[in-house]
């Protein structure tokens, strides 16, 4: 359940921070995100939900689904801290990617 959680935060993310990443005091600090950019931070996730499928559907099959729940949680860390520490546009994106990597295994 944690997992799905998490990936419910994931996709709601952006319908608060985009406004605020929008402005002109923005918390990463540099210039106000462009459109496009809102569009890719909310987007990002099923780029990295596509890639994982395969990743996890090996483990799965190859360790167990055991263990690859428990990986699950991984790149949900990382795409967090990611986020937190960000200090441009890219770096939301990568962290966007790794939260979909996750997100994606929990559909599988």
């Amino acid at each position: 359940n944690i997992a799905a959680f998490a990936y419910g935060v994931t996709v709601g993310w952006p319908s608060s921070a985009i406004p605020q990443l929008s402005s002109e005091n923005n918390p990463i600090g540099s210039e106000p995100i462009t459109v496009e950019d809102g569009s890719w931070l909310g987007g990002i996730i099923c780029v990295g939900a596509l890639a994982s499928l395969p990743i996890y559907s090996y483990i799965s099959e190859k360790f167990g689904r055991k263990t690859s729940g428990y990986l699950v949680g991984i790149p949900f860390i990382i795409g967090w801290i990611l986020t937190y520490i960000a200090s441009s546009v890219r770096t939301l994106f990568v962290a966007r990617f790794f939260l979909g990597l996750s997100s994606g295994a929990c559909f599988w």
